[in-house]
C-alpha cells in the first residue's frame, strides 16, 4: 500500500534539492518527476503546478527552520542566553540558507517572485514565533531579568511583537542583503536596547 504522505515527503525533498542547484525557473515538473522516480502523473496527483510544489518546499524549510529555533532555545535556562540563542540560531539558519539558495535568491528572486513566497509561509508562523518570544519573556520575570509589569496585560503581545519585528530586520539584513559583518555585535547591541527598555 503505497504511503502518501512518504511519496509527498519524497517529491518535496527531491524538488528542494533540484530548486537549490538550478534555481525554480529551470525546474521542470518533469526534472522533479525524473529526479524522484515517479511518474508526472504521480506529482499531479499531490500538487497541480510547480508553484505549489514551491509553496510546499518554502513551508517545510519553515517548519525545520522554528524547530531548530525552538530546541535551540528550549536547551538554555536563562533568561539572557535564551534570548541570545533564539536570535543566533536564527541568524544562523538563515545563513545556510541563504547559502543553498544562492542560485536562486539571484536569478529567480524577480522573476518568479520568490521574495512573496518566502514572507508569505513565513508569516504562517508569525504566531508560533511569537508564543515562544512570550516564553522567553516569562522566564526572564521569573528570573527577575526583567519587570513583570513591563509585559503586563496587553503589553506582552505587542512586547513580543515588537522583539519579532527588530530580530526580523536582522533576517532581512542576511537573507536578501547579505550583511553579514559585524552580525554578532549588532545581535548584543539589540538585545541590550531591547532589554534596557524591559528593565
Amino acid at each position: 500500500m503505497v504511503n502518501e504522505e512518504q511519496v509527498k515527503s519524497e517529491i518535496i525533498e527531491t524538488a528542494r534539492g533540484l530548486i537549490q542547484q538550478f534555481g525554480i525557473q529551470k525546474v521542470t515538473m518533469q526534472d522533479i518527476a525524473k529526479a524522484a522516480n515517479k511518474g508526472k502523473s504521480t506529482l499531479y496527483y499531490y500538487f497541480k503546478n510547480k508553484e505549489e510544489i514551491l509553496d510546499a518546499v518554502v513551508e517545510e524549510e519553515m517548519k525545520e527552520f522554528f524547530q531548530r529555533c525552538k530546541n535551540a532555545v528550549d536547551q538554555e535556562h536563562e533568561f539572557n542566553a535564551k534570548l541570545k540563542v533564539y536570535i543566533t540560531t536564527k541568524i544562523d539558519i538563515l545563513e545556510e540558507k541563504q547559502a543553498k539558495y544562492q542560485f536562486l535568491i539571484e536569478n529567480d528572486l524577480h522573476h518568479f517572485g520568490f521574495s512573496n513566497y518566502f514572507k508569505r509561509v513565513r508569516f504562517l508562523f508569525d504566531d508560533s514565533e511569537v508564543l515562544l518570544i512570550k516564553s522567553i519573556l516569562h522566564r526572564g520575570v521569573e528570573s527577575g531579568s526583567i519587570s513583570g509589569n513591563s509585559i503586563a496585560g496587553d503589553k506582552e503581545q505587542l512586547t513580543a511583537e515588537i522583539f519579532l519585528t527588530a530580530i526580523r530586520g536582522l533576517e532581512m539584513e542576511v537573507f536578501i542583503q547579505k550583511k553579514i559583518k559585524n552580525m554578532e555585535v549588532k545581535t548584543d547591541l539589540m538585545i541590550n536596547i531591547l532589554l534596557n527598555g524591559l528593565r
